[in-house]
């Protein structure tokens, strides 16, 4: 099961996200892009995290530095 958020950050939900009973957690980096360095730490070794980087209220109208730079964050993270 994956819990997904979408146009929105999770804020103050972040440990509550983390901490459901699901297996992969989907948040948005367009619109919470700035969630990226909080939420990070807290992911649990077992849960798997999807980043919705691309603006899905315009798939056309995309900034791709933005989206190298948040995946680039995310992997140096993990390794």
């Amino acid at each position: 099961m994956i819990a997904t958020t979408y146009f929105e950050a999770l804020r103050d939900n972040e440990d509550i996200a983390v901490n459901l009973p699901v297996h992969a957690l989907h948040v948005d980096l367009v619109r919470g892009e700035n969630q990226l360095d909080t939420l990070l730490p807290k992911v649990p070794s077992t849960l798997t995290l999807s980043l919705g980087i691309v603006e899905g209220r315009n798939i056309w109208k995309n900034e791709l530095r933005k989206i190298v730079k948040q995946d680039k964050t995310s992997c140096r993270y993990f390794r």
